[in-house]
C-alpha cells in the first residue's frame, strides 16, 4: 500500500465550533500558507 501524503490542513468540529488548522508546507493561491489557525467559525 502506498504511503499517504501528509495532511496540510485539517477541519476540526466540536459542538457549534468549527476550526481549520494548517501547516506551512506549500504556497497557496494567495501566497505562502502559514501554520496555525486558518479559520474559526460558530453557528451562532
Amino acid at each position: 500500500m502506498p504511503a499517504k501524503p501528509p495532511f496540510h490542513c485539517q477541519m476540526i468540529q466540536a459542538g457549534e465550533i468549527t476550526a481549520v488548522v494548517g501547516d506551512a508546507a506549500r504556497d497557496g493561491v494567495g501566497g505562502t500558507q502559514y501554520c496555525g489557525l486558518w479559520s474559526l467559525t460558530s453557528r451562532r
